[in-house]
């Protein structure tokens, strides 16, 4: 077709600027039309095979982890009939719907401790010690759910610490398992506890998800900070000289054995974990949330930090009791060793006046950490044991119990019928479609 410039465009792109480039013939305007009516329909096959792709993947993993999240939304009838089902969730929508509720109540009562920053730094009486600033900043918030604990403290004091002591352009932050990444946020906060002042505009902050709903919120809520999302770990590589890793109950669903975690760690510069880990020896392995995973074995993941030239410092471990096992939550937090003899850093978190209980800094070692399971095995009675187990088959979510456990009477307390002929038991064809749906049944 002489004289017609030869330009190439998507199939569902501008159509009318191609064809202004062509004769005014309706014949080959007509048969433009038919291919690229054609067209469209391959490419929205080749879509809906890509996503038939994505779904059977889900469904796969569902089938392998033996699990499937579900959210079961409706109302339980004063009068005794069976509940009424109003919308049942299941797999990736099940775990994220109930995940948003709780996280999203975190980010709000964090957003405005964040937004009152200024004028408490500003303001006379703001104090000085890094404690008492948490506790005026905290009076900035309702914080129903009690998101401001103490373990914002013991996790983001040190990570600030660090960022501080090693320079913000030194390091960067990467959440596996981020959410909506309020760790950003409290990174701020603890930001300005320790007079820090990082720039979360500048630092890069890598959000590492395997839900692209809550990496699409991440970045929604921290629009203004330099975030970059992955959906697989595998994915981020480092950009800084000594980036920072952070994890709270999610590296134990991301990898398939202790090694290949204790291998994977090494690229950064420091560490803060919270996780589960095995009494027994080696790995443990189960499921949870639709997803495998593993109990970590402890004096093998430390022995590989150690072998690595890494120190690792034990603030917590408390006991705990999931799928029919013994384990234990441990906090940790870990550096490189040339890091920690630099910088002194151990001894300068010691030296945050207030926090001396939260962050003991215990230095661990392979034998140390055996030592560190023996004491977590015998800070319960053989009873204690055996009421925690009860508890935990009606709870099973990590952390202490609501409330304190002496005898069976108090589980079983806990757990009571309510008052009234109130009937708990769901006769829904609604579970059972989307349950079906969730495993890829049809």
């Amino acid at each position: 077709m002489p004289g017609t410039p030869l330009r190439c465009f998507p199939v569902d792109a501008a159509y009318f600027e191609f064809v202004s480039y062509l004769p005014k013939d309706a014949g080959m305007n007509s048969l433009l039309d038919r291919l690229l009516a054609k067209g469209r329909a391959l490419a929205a096959a080749a879509g809906l095979v890509e996503a038939g792709k994505a779904e059977q993947a889900a469904a796969a993993r569902l089938r392998a982890s033996g699990r499937v999240p579900i959210n079961i939304w409706g109302d339980v009838l004063l009068d005794g009939s069976d509940p009424v089902v109003r919308r049942v969730l299941t797999g990736k929508d099940g775990h994220e719907s109930l995940l948003s509720f709780f996280y999203l109540n975190e980010i709000l009562a964090l957003n405005e401790v964040v937004k009152a920053i200024p004028a408490m730094e500003a303001s006379s009486g703001w104090p000085k010690p890094a404690t008492g600033r948490y506790e005026t900043l905290r009076g900035a918030t309702t914080d129903p759910q009690h998101h401001l604990s103490q373990e914002v403290l013991q996790v983001f004091l040190p990570a600030v610490l660090f960022f501080k002591l090693v320079g913000q352009r030194n390091t960067e932050l990467c959440e596996l398992g981020c959410t909506f990444f309020s760790a950003i946020d409290k990174m701020k906060i603890c930001s300005s506890l320790l007079d820090a002042r990082l720039d979360f505009g500048t630092i890069r902050c890598a959000a590492v998800d395997h839900s692209d709903f809550f990496l699409r919120g991440a970045r929604m809520f921290h629009a203004g900070d330099n975030v970059e999302s992955f959906l697989d770990y595998k994915d981020w590589s480092p950009a800084t000289p000594h980036p920072f890793h952070l994890s709270r109950f999610v590296a134990s669903y991301a990898v398939d054995s202790t090694a290949s975690f204790a291998d994977w760690m090494v690229k950064f510069g420091a560490f803060h974990i919270i996780d589960v880990i095995n009494l027994e020896a080696g790995d443990f392995r189960t499921t949870n949330n639709g997803l495998k995973q593993i109990f970590f074995d402890f004096p093998r993941l430390i022995g590989q930090f150690e072998n690595a030239g890494w120190h690792v410092y034990l603030n917590d471990i408390a006991a705990d009791f999931n799928s029919g096992q013994r384990c234990a939550v441990v906090k940790m937090f870990g550096i490189r060793g040339d890091l920690d003899r630099k910088l002194s850093f151990a001894e300068q978190v010691r030296q945050i006046g207030g926090v001396e209980d939260l962050l003991p800094m215990e230095r661990i070692s392979e034998a140390t950490a055996s030592a560190a399971i023996a004491r977590a095995r015998d800070s319960l009675s053989a009873a204690e044991w055996e009421l925690l187990a009860e508890y935990k088959r009606h709870f099973p979510i990590w952390g202490r119990p609501m409330r304190e456990l002496r005898s069976m009477d108090d589980v079983n307390d806990i757990i009571r019928d309510p008052r009234g002929n109130l009937s708990l038991r769901f006769s829904s064809g609604q579970i059972n479609f989307y349950v079906r749906q969730a495993l890829g049944e049809g």
